[in-house]
């Protein structure tokens, strides 16, 4: 298969969409989701594993950085931050805390903005 062949199939994907909730006649409660090649999937995973690899090799990457990180996520950085608001609790200290929900952001955003 040449080159050219690949990124042919690597261009295309059949779009299909997935009920989220509520009623299925309401066309806002579906998803898109992208059936892609095996190709296009073998390709990508070797780009992102060697782009991480450069990332991480040059620290090009915060330390803080939780989401799209192979084992970091987000309630992991949260436990730690509570570690962190005890430990400054119980040295005498004080601190200022905010926390924002945005479990549903992303079936909200107006996506024209």
């Amino acid at each position: 298969m040449s080159v050219k062949q690949i990124l042919s199939k690597w261009r295309k994907a059949i779009i299909t969409f997935i009920a989220k909730s509520g009623l299925a006649s309401n066309v806002s409660n579906y998803r898109p989701i992208s059936l892609t090649s095996v190709v296009c999937k073998k390709i990508e995973r070797i780009v992102v594993k060697c782009l991480s690899l450069y990332l991480y090799q040059h620290k090009l990457i915060n330390q803080q950085q939780r989401g799209f990180r192979t084992g970091k996520c987000i309630s992991t950085k949260f436990s730690e931050t509570l570690n962190d608001w005890t430990l400054t609790l119980v040295g005498g200290s004080s601190f200022t805390a905010a926390h924002i929900n945005v479990a549903n952001s992303f079936d909200s955003v107006s996506r024209p903005i």
